[in-house]
C-alpha cells in the first residue's frame, strides 16, 4: 500500500485504519479462480457492521481513467445526489445517480484532470463521501 495517505482525526484517538476487501462468491482468492475486480474501502476510524448497515458506497476501479463504478450497500429509497469535488472543495460534478439493479451506477469522470477528487453520495437517510484518483 506505498504511496497511501490517510489522515487521523481528534475523533480517531487510537489511530485505526480500515480496509475492507469485497470479493463475491463466484470464485477464490488464493486460487485466483475469482473473475470480478476485488473493490477495496480505506478510512480512517473502526468501522462496526452497524455502521455498514446505516448505508455505505464503494467506487471502483480506483484510480480510475475516467469510468467510475458506484455500488450502494443496502435498499437505497427515493434519490440519490452525487457530488464530485476536487481536493480544494470547488465542486466539479453534480448530478442525480439513477441506480440500476443491484444498486450500482456507472459515473463518467473522464472530463476530469488527473488528480485526487473526492466523492460524495446523500440520500435521504445518509451522507458518505469517498476519495478517488484519476489517472491518465
Amino acid at each position: 500500500m506505498a504511496g497511501l495517505n490517510v489522515n487521523t482525526t481528534a475523533t480517531n484517538m487510537g489511530n485505526y485504519i480500515t480496509l475492507r476487501i469485497r470479493s463475491n462468491a463466484s470464485g477464490s482468492c488464493s486460487t485466483g479462480e475469482t473473475t470480478e475486480q476485488l473493490r477495496w474501502a480505506i478510512g480512517c476510524g473502526v468501522v462496526g457492521l452497524s455502521e455498514l448497515a446505516l448505508g455505505s458506497f464503494s467506487i471502483y476501479p480506483n484510480p480510475t481513467e475516467g469510468l467510475l463504478q458506484i455500488e450502494l450497500s443496502g435498499k437505497v429509497e427515493g434519490k440519490v445526489q452525487l457530488r464530485i469535488t476536487d481536493m480544494s472543495g470547488r465542486l466539479v460534478q453534480e448530478q442525480l445517480l439513477r441506480i440500476s439493479g443491484g444498486n450500482r451506477s456507472t459515473m463518467d469522470m473522464s472530463g476530469l484532470q488527473s488528480g485526487q477528487y473526492m466523492v460524495q453520495l446523500t440520500t435521504a437517510n445518509w451522507v458518505r463521501t469517498e476519495r478517488v484518483q484519476v489517472v491518465r
